[in-house]
């Protein structure tokens, strides 16, 4: 499959040499341009396939390796990196070199990078690189791994493996797989995820090296993790030029080869956002890990990508709160470069540190130094960092307030307070109000109702003010009224006129004694006509004392009287 990716890859080549030959016979102009740098820094010759270089055909088809490529995702954020191991190159070195400026920690630790400079795919399973505490001596990167447990691991290698212009993978690949299987066996819980090797640089000092076999190997790599059941981590699209093909600007040293701080920030921030998290299959709870010791430098003594010769890369990083300059740069051992700190506003230039390699400085507590290269350096070249803190101002503390004019129950006061810094403060202090507390009610007045007063006193300034309120009298007894006498109401008697017979002109209410005569309605006597008196009678059953009026009476009363009068 290799192979005729290969032969594809160089037919169209060949075909777009025909046409652009074809169109300078003509006389047309034409759209490419051959790259101005036929022959790389050091003077070796560009290879014919880089001068050819077409871009769309070292882009892999992620559909045709849906599954195995990892898919953007949401940013896993900072805990998916220290949950994953990472093993590789110097490439890996340099994931403890840089790290985020806003933290101001390395992307990765010695706790979770094993990362060994100029090693190829072949040592994986023989070279001695990792060390550990109380074990007494080193351990392959299988051991390793199974000693750290991981839960996941991003394996980045083949740039130590390029040979020049060829695209046949085959024998880097079965070197490749033999390394990955031993990692699986050593720790088969853990997920293992490849990494395409870093894109190359146009202006490069190694012109040997090919981006064209950098983009056959990756697919083939891509392959190898479908046929084998591992992902593949497609980061080189996030570091190429998508029109050139090539490692976008700043993104390596000045090697070409070895990626600086920009293209490690745009590494694993491609990581975050194309994370897998896949399921934690570990035994629990995990074996004791002894602390990491780390990697041994100088366990490779050939760099296989070296030029011979080479100028040393430099890299210079600057710590959080400030920036460098150069912040990339290169020189051959025992010769020197100026370097600068400058520190942002708030900031203190604290001193120079070298993170890697062999070099000195003139002196490390000032801001421009110089920086001498020395003899041993290898491929990973040196790293410096200039450190800056934040400049510790006073902060600015206040004293207690003090009083000038105490307020009163009704009048404001003021008060004052100064500072660590000498400036002052003004307040005015609210009037207290008064502070009422309430005396006895004391009540007057003999009668039913008696009138309270309660009186309230300040406690501050001793006004007073009162209340006032009425009440029944509870002392209050009402006098005893004398009895009246009760009228009997009257009864009027009836208008009619009663008849009776009475001797002696005695009224007895009763039937009349003696002779016969006619009662008056009052009970008098009456003349009769022979000169007799007659009894009065009564009133034919009226009660005695009960005389009826006849003052009034009707003179045909009588008329009876007199007619039997008259008769006899």
């Amino acid at each position: 499959m290799n192979q005729i990716a290969g032969c594809v890859r160089r037919l169209a080549a060949l075909v777009l040499c025909a046409c652009l030959l074809a169109a300078g016979l003509s006389g047309c102009s034409s759209a490419w341009n051959a790259p101005a740098d036929s022959a790389a820094a050091d003077g070796s010759p560009v290879s014919k396939e880089d001068l050819n270089y077409d871009a769309s055909l070292g882009v892999i088809d992620t559909k045709k390796f849906e599954g195995t490529v990892l898919p953007e995702t949401q940013d896993a954020g900072a805990q998916y990196v220290a949950d994953t191991l990472f093993l590789g190159d110097s490439n890996t070195v340099r994931f403890m070199m840089y790290g985020d400026e806003k933290t101001g920690e390395a992307y990765t630790t010695i706790r979770n990078n094993i990362g060994v400079v100029s090693m190829g795919v072949g040592a994986i399973t023989t070279l001695k690189c990792e060390e550990f505490s109380g074990m007494s001596s080193a351990v392959t990167m299988p051991e390793a791994v199974k000693i750290l447990q991981p839960q996941r691991i991003i394996i980045t290698f083949g740039t130590n493996n390029l040979s020049g212009t060829s695209t046949n993978a085959e024998k880097f690949i079965d070197t490749y797989k033999k390394g990955l299987k031993a990692i699986h066996e050593a720790y088969p819980y853990a997920a293992l995820i490849v990494n395409s090797i870093p894109p190359l640089d146009a202006q490069r000092e190694n012109g040997r090296l090919s981006q064209t076999q950098v983009d056959a190997y990756n697919e083939a790599i891509c392959e190898m993790c479908t046929a084998e059941g591992y992902k593949y981590l497609n980061s080189a699209e996030a570091l190429k030029d998508e029109t050139t093909g090539w490692a976008k600007k700043d993104y390596t040293l000045g090697d070409g080869v070895h990626l600086s701080k920009n293209g490690v920030d745009a590494l694993f921030a491609y990581i975050r956002t194309h994370a897998y998290e896949n399921e934690d299959t570990r035994p629990k709870p995990l074996k004791k890990i002894p602390t990491p010791k780390g990697v041994q430098p100088g366990l490779v003594k050939n760099d296989p990508i070296a030029v011979r010769g080479a100028r040393v890369q430099i890299s210079v990083v600057a710590g959080e709160g400030g920036a460098v300059s150069p912040t990339d740069t290169s020189a051959k051992a025992t010769l020197s470069v100026s370097l600068s700190a400058l520190p942002n506003e708030g900031f203190e230039f604290t001193g120079w540190e070298l993170v890697s390699g062999l070099a000195s400085f003139s002196d490390t507590a000032a801001s421009t130094t110089t920086l001498t290269v020395n003899s041993g350096n290898d491929a990973n070249g040196i790293v410096v960092r200039a450190n800056f803190r934040a400049i510790e101002i006073e902060e600015e503390t206040w004293g207690d307030w003090e009083t000038d004019e105490a307020p009163t129950c009704l009048d404001e006061g003021k008060a004052h307070r100064t500072s660590s810094w000498g400036n002052r403060e003004d307040k005015t202090l609210d009037a207290k109000g008064h502070d009422w507390t309430a005396g006895d009610w004391s009540w007057s007045g003999d009668g039913p109702t008696q009138t309270g007063t309660l009186t309230y006193t300040c406690s501050r300034c001793g006004e007073t003010r009162t209340e006032q309120t009425s009440r029944d009298n509870p002392n209050y007894t009402a006098p005893t009224p004398e009895p009246q006498p009760t009228e009997t109401p009257s009864t009027p008697a009836p208008e009619t006129p009663g008849t009776g017979e009475g001797t002696g002109g005695e009224p007895s209410g009763g039937e009349p004694s003696g002779g016969e005569g006619t009662g008056t309605p009052d009970g008098g006597s009456t003349e009769t006509p022979d000169g007799t008196e007659g009894g009065g009678s009564g009133s034919g059953g009226e009660e005695p004392g009960d005389v009826p009026d006849t003052a009034n009476a009707p003179e045909t009363a009588n008329e009876p009287a007199l007619a039997a009068s008259s008769a006899a």
